[in-house]
């Protein structure tokens, strides 16, 4: 099949975040857990909607987990695409690729790889917010998306590591300018609407 702008940032976002290429057949492939179920079939239609066939969600257990999983059929643009993402058998998001994702892009990358996690004082508000996107890459790629995020977006995260990579970080202020551009997409999947859960700025009152 013919690959038009849109569906190909959309396969890319897709393979930025949980998805998988295939080597062989050029397939690409993704699993969430059992309560993200919507979340699959939301992608499900997003690919058919772009003309890219797959086989819609279903189930898979492996051992002691279970999850719905998606495959594409294979695609030469996948083939393609593969050997960008998987130079030298690592995970590599170039600043080519990054100028591809629109918002809408950047939430579905958020979804599947980003969170939220909240302070709290003893009455339970929230105090603080902190968003983590684990990009799984190097110090130095991670680099490369900071400085796209700060670039485009005007957002800036830093980095830290988490066991043999790194992931990008940002506290409140900057999390609520993440979460200004990936909330309209992420609204329209029910389960998802936790990520959103962003401290809010306080309430201003005009002097009068």
């Amino acid at each position: 099949m013919k690959i038009d702008k849109t569906s190909r940032n959309l396969l890319i976002a897709l393979t930025i975040g949980d998805g998988y290429i295939h080597n062989k057949n050029g397939t690409l492939s993704f699993r969430h857990c059992p309560k993200q179920k919507e979340y699959v079939e939301w992608k499900s239609n997003e690919l058919k909607k772009n003309g890219i066939n797959n086989t819609g969600a279903y189930w898979v257990k492996n051992h002691i987990w279970g999850g719905y999983e998606l495959r594409t059929y294979s695609m030469k643009f996948l083939k393609l695409l593969r050997k960008i993402i998987y130079k030298n058998g690592k995970k590599t998001i170039t600043r080519k690729l990054l100028n591809r994702l629109d918002k809408r892009a950047i939430a579905i990358w958020y979804m599947d790889d980003g969170s939220l996690s909240n302070r709290k004082d003893k009455n339970g508000t929230v105090t603080a917010s902190v968003l983590t996107l684990c990009t799984c890459t190097t110090k130095e790629n991670n680099q490369i998306i900071i400085d796209y995020f700060d670039e485009v977006w005007g957002i800036k995260f830093g980095q830290r590591k988490m066991k043999e990579h790194f992931a990008l970080i940002c506290g409140t202020r900057e999390a609520r300018k993440f979460i200004k551009i990936v909330e309209e997409t992420v609204k329209e999947i029910q389960c998802m609407h936790y990520k959103l859960d962003v401290k809010k700025e306080p309430l201003k009152f005009s002097e009068k």
